[in-house]
């Protein structure tokens, strides 16, 4: 008896399971702007950038195409190395590169990357030519952007292979 009850249940039940597609119009016009708010209270000054830049400008290698160069940082923002993230970028005829990776010099294409580490308060930067027969080149500009572990984790949607990218959504200087 309990089984013709749940069959006659269910059966009943089955117009219930079913709907319909209501009809869809198109969207109406937009309505009028609302009242303009009340301003809010100007928060204090933050750090706008969130990264930090260092620069060598116009810079050669040396004849194996390597460069080697020390920043003094401090050691709060060498803290930063070890946790964060390490960008560099090389500059040739007004385009940034980002290594590593390919640049492209008037007379060619050089294979470049990099290695850093942290001395005292220092920041050392190696540019590492990986070409076969390595030449001597000349950088508009060199650029390395430390950025903080926090600051990387919330800038996720950031192409950090495009400097501008990058200088733009921490507020570096140009």
């Amino acid at each position: 008896m309990i089984r013709k009850l749940l069959f006659l249940a269910l059966l009943s039940s089955l117009p219930f399971l079913y709907s319909c597609d209501k009809l869809k119009g198109d969207v109406g016009p937009e309505g009028p702007q609302g009242e303009q708010g009340v301003a809010g209270v100007k928060g204090e000054s933050g750090n706008p950038a969130g990264a930090i830049q260092v620069t060598l400008d116009t810079v050669s290698t040396d004849a194996n195409g390597d460069l080697g160069r020390a920043f003094e940082i401090g050691a709060a923002n060498a803290a930063i190395v070890e946790k964060g993230v390490v960008l560099v970028y090389a500059k040739i005829n007004n385009f940034w590169f980002p290594l590593p990776g390919l640049v492209f010099f008037t007379d060619g294409a050089s294979n470049y990357t990099f290695a850093y580490a942290i001395q005292g308060a220092n920041l050392v930067i190696q540019l590492l030519q990986l070409d076969e027969i390595p030449k001597k080149r000349k950088f508009q500009a060199i650029r390395v952007v430390l950025v903080p572990a926090a600051s990387g984790r919330l800038s996720a949607e950031i192409d950090y292979d495009d400097y501008e990218a990058v200088r733009k959504a921490f507020n570096l200087p140009e």
